[in-house]
């Protein structure tokens, strides 16, 4: 039997996954507040190992490339792209934002799926859900909180902590207009009706990260402007 590994450590909240069939097989969670490196790897050989399965039954990975923390991302994408390469099996990027906004139960039109940025800005990616079934507005998007309210004229359901502690700053007609639901990431909502994209396949050396700030070093030499 073929098997399919997901691997999210974009958080730290991290998971690694397993699925047979688009049905999950087993999986792993752990939090680190600093890097996933020493953890994902025992955790990759246990849960083989307890399944009965073998390495070389995987025939593709999904993997969450961001946004994320510089470390976070960096840890989880390296071995997703390592082990597609020596498997030579395709790799299904997933974006943070899509897989958190999929684990709904409740339908809303208008959902913004947000992560905190630090200096009073968030990641996030606007969503219109219709029937079980989304579509992207806004994808990918770093806005300072000024600024996002402006794109906040609908009722909107907020999805994830990004937004929690820039409340004060919001307009009060802003923040009377929102409900949130802070519902994890979840690597077996890849698979939902709410999943808003196709699931491409890349070659390992096609994934590229996309993380929420550069690294302390880049930053340091050219800092986030907003």
């Amino acid at each position: 039997m073929n098997h399919q590994l997901a691997v999210n450590t974009s958080q730290s909240d991290a998971q690694i996954a397993l699925f047979a069939d688009q049905k999950l097989v087993g999986e792993r969670r752990w939090s680190r507040e600093r890097s996933h490196s020493e953890v994902l790897t025992n955790a990759f050989q246990e849960l083989l190992q307890e399944h009965a399965t073998s390495i070389d039954s995987i025939d593709k990975i999904y993997c969450v490339n961001g946004p994320g923390s510089f470390t976070g991302i960096r840890v989880g994408v390296n071995f997703c792209k390592t082990l597609a390469f020596a498997l030579n099996c395709p790799v299904v990027a997933i974006n943070a934002l899509d897989l958190q906004m999929a684990a709904l139960e409740v339908e809303h039109s208008h959902v913004l799926s947000t992560i905190d940025a630090q200096k009073n800005s968030i990641f996030f990616s606007l969503y219109k859900t219709e029937q079980a079934k989304s579509s992207l507005l806004l994808e990918n998007q770093v806005i300072p909180i000024a600024e996002l309210q402006r794109l906040l004229k609908k009722e909107t359901l907020v999805v994830g902590a990004g937004l929690q502690k820039y409340l004060e700053f919001l307009e009060p007609a802003v923040r009377e207009s929102l409900t949130f639901a802070d519902h994890s990431q979840d690597l077996k909502n890849i698979f939902d009706s709410r999943y808003p994209k196709a699931l491409d396949e890349q070659k390992w050396s096609e994934v590229v990260p996309v993380y929420i700030k550069a690294s302390a070093a880049e930053e340091k030499r050219n800092p986030t402007q907003f």
